[in-house]
């Protein structure tokens, strides 16, 4: 398994974002990050689809890394503003207690933020 590096966050969390308004389809996004970044489709496909979710304050089961996640935050609030940060901080809290829930409550970077 490779191992999802800084760049292909940064990769991905641009397509997701093309894929949100609509410049991009999610294939071609997952096929951009296999192809110029290396990045195994299916975790290109969920680090695609968590933009969609964070944006929207809606709770996730896909699990991204610490750097991702504060990445991805960061990205929104500058990006979008105040109220869609929120969304995601909302949607962050969802996708822990979610992981809460089902036993995997080790994610504790992902906490810290």
């Amino acid at each position: 398994m490779v191992q999802i590096t800084n760049d292909m966050v940064q990769a991905s969390y641009e397509i997701g974002k093309k894929i949100y308004y609509g410049d991009l389809i999610l294939d071609e996004g997952v096929e951009i990050l296999n192809l110029q970044y290396g990045m195994d489709k299916n975790s290109a496909k969920g680090y695609i689809n968590i933009y969609k979710n964070l944006v929207q304050g809606e709770q996730y089961a896909w699990t991204i890394n610490g750097y991702a996640t504060k990445y991805y935050i960061i990205r929104i609030l500058l990006d979008n503003g105040k109220e869609t940060f929120l969304n995601a901080l909302n949607a962050l809290k969802l996708h822990l207690d979610y992981q809460d829930n089902i036993g995997h409550n080790t994610m504790a970077s992902t906490k810290d933020i």
